[in-house]
């Protein structure tokens, strides 16, 4: 019973990468907040570098991250698989192809997150396995924003499909059909290794589902 009162009031600090920070957890902070009023709740969004030195320097208890876990005395849980598709503007050369090879993007520009983000990680790796050219690099500090360029036609992003469901409904992005180009990555909870978790970090978690 007290740790159950515990978890009512005190702070709650919490640090995510973008598409985490953006597309997943405000639901879930939404319904703690209604379930522990009382709870102070931060929520720091970065990239996944940046977000597991913070919970390595013990300046979040929780981290929430896209991409591989880099830092030593942290661990990581994975907690749910994401895709990243890769998407164009309507009028994009390539948006009315039926299938497309690695090969057929050489050279496209691209617009993509910052160096130290997990999906920028990712889908560099993979270019590079593949043997595609990469043109010439847009960089950006969020997923929205790379989201705009690309309706804009500024080049090839790969976005999360959590965060274009509309915009590809409506065909306002159009998929790439490539299945090499469709990357699945694995969206991880960082914790410092042998610290527990409080009563409201297990509330949390017992949320995500």
């Amino acid at each position: 019973m007290k740790e159950l009162e515990s978890a009512k009031i005190g702070h709650l600090s919490i640090a995510a990468s973008s598409t985490i920070g953006t597309y997943v957890l405000p639901r879930v902070l939404a319904r703690f907040r209604n379930n522990n009023p009382g709870v102070k709740v931060s929520l720091f969004v970065n990239n996944t570098e940046q977000v597991s030195e913070a919970v390595a320097d013990m300046r979040y208890s929780l981290g929430f991250i896209e991409g591989p876990l880099h830092i030593k005395g942290l661990t990581a849980t994975r907690f749910r698989e994401d895709d990243l598709l890769p998407v164009v503007a309507a009028w994009h050369r390539l948006a009315d192809a039926t299938a497309i090879k690695p090969g057929d993007i050489d050279d496209e520009p691209l617009l993509m997150r910052e160096v130290g983000s997990g999906t920028r990680e990712l889908v560099a790796a993979v270019l590079e396995d593949l043997g595609v050219q990469q043109g010439s690099i847009m960089e950006f500090g969020n997923t929205e924003a790379i989201k705009q360029a690309a309706i804009h036609g500024g080049g090839i992003a790969w976005l999360p499909s959590i965060s274009i469901t509309d915009e590809v409904a409506n065909d306002v992005l159009i998929p790439l059909p490539c299945a090499q180009l469709t990357l699945r990555r694995t969206l991880s909870i960082v914790r410092r290794a042998a610290v527990p978790d409080g009563p409201a970090e297990r509330e949390l978690l017992s949320l995500l589902g």
